[in-house]
């Protein structure tokens, strides 16, 4: 972007719905990200062991709102299946 500023040419994303688009998709990437990247720690300390590679793909390729629900049950679950099934003890 430093090349684009050194030109003098600005870009709004808000003026195009492409852009606009994009940058909408990245953000909410980037909250499942952080959501993501929250959850793992708490699953291997709460589990004992890593997550399997599985179970990280799935929940990097989650919702935002999917992500919520798996934080909110995993100091709850009595195991990794009851993080994304649900179940508790």
């Amino acid at each position: 972007m430093a090349e684009v500023a050194a030109l003098g040419i600005e870009i709004d994303v808000n003026d195009s719905a492409f852009l606009r688009d994009v940058f909408e998709r990245g953000a909410a990437k980037g909250k499942i990200d952080g959501k993501a990247e929250g959850l793992f720690p708490l699953l291997e300390r709460c589990l004992g062991r890593p997550v399997p590679p599985g179970r990280r793909k799935q929940v990097m390729a989650g919702t935002l709102d999917r992500c919520g629900a798996w934080l909110s049950v995993v100091l709850e679950a009595d195991s990794l299946e009851g993080v994304f099934t649900g179940s508790r003890h």
